[in-house]
């Protein structure tokens, strides 16, 4: 995954000291499945890193934050992303596509009532062949990517429980967008961290998350290089994610890619970015 070649190439910049090499790394998680829309490749790039790449500066030695750059460069990028693509306005929180499962009882219609509305959960009091009927209708209409169900066997009779999805609560309403972007937020920090993070741009967070006014979308920002951190990097004779194999005029280092294929190269690549294959 991208997110382990990320983490796994972040954590050697830590052990190495080459802390002016970390732009190099997060500017070529831009360049990854850019054949994807904004959105789609927020959700299967940029969600599942950034919880990794936290924990990985949560345990690093040199006490390098998520404020500092160039992570900070790098989360305000994926932020504005999200905010402006994934959770978008208020107003354009999309429709359940419709899905009619009834048979045309009484007991089904009230069934595709909450099958095709957002309401969380819905329960059935039913005898054991009415719920069973219930349960054939939810089996045949292939549902289960929007609800689960189960019996609670307290009293008489059964109640049959039909809940939604929490991902699709998610989805289709703006409580879940809004939970699920307050979520994702906050695992990289709270309030204060991300005032830092988001500069001028942290009120415009706050009325997105709101529901105010949508979030309005950036340009993918080129990372910017720390000076403080690039003054203890280990210096040009270290080679990025490299161990010398040899030495002597003429010789060579492996390098690993992060699509983890050794390259030889003859020198020292003059552009660290170069060298870093994420797709």
């Amino acid at each position: 995954m991208v997110s382990d070649r990320v983490c796994e190439l972040v954590e050697l910049c830590f052990t190495i000291q080459g802390l002016s090499l970390l732009a190099d790394v997060l500017n070529a998680v831009y360049r990854v499945k850019k054949d994807l829309g904004v959105a789609e490749r927020v959700k299967e790039v940029y969600m599942p890193l950034v919880p990794r790449l936290v924990s990985v500066l949560q345990r690093n030695s040199l006490n390098v934050r998520v404020s500092d750059e160039p992570f900070k460069s790098f989360f305000k990028t994926v932020f504005s992303q999200y905010l402006a693509h994934v959770l978008g306005s208020k107003a354009g929180v999309p429709g359940l596509p419709r899905k009619d499962i009834s048979c045309g009882c009484e007991h089904c219609k009230v069934l595709d009532t909450f099958i095709n509305d957002m309401t969380p959960e819905t329960r059935f009091k039913l005898l054991v062949a009415q719920r069973n009927h219930l349960e054939e209708r939810l089996r045949l209409g292939n549902v289960a990517d929007r609800v689960t169900h189960q019996t609670d066997k307290r009293g008489q009779p059964h109640t049959l429980v039909i809940s939604k999805r929490p991902e699709i609560l998610a989805l289709y309403t703006w409580e879940g967008k809004r939970a699920a972007a307050i979520n994702f937020l906050r695992g990289v920090g709270d309030d204060s961290v991300l005032m830092v993070i988001m500069g001028e741009r942290y009120t415009d967070v706050v009325n997105a998350v709101e529901g105010r006014r949508a979030f309005s979308e950036v340009p993918v920002g080129v990372v910017n290089r720390d000076d403080n951190l690039a003054g203890i990097s280990a210096g040009p004779s270290t080679s990025f994610a490299s161990s010398a194999v040899s030495s002597g005029p003429g010789a060579t280092t492996a390098t690993t890619t992060l699509a983890g294929i050794k390259r030889k190269r003859r020198s020292t690549p003059q552009n660290v970015i170069d060298v870093i294959d994420l797709t």
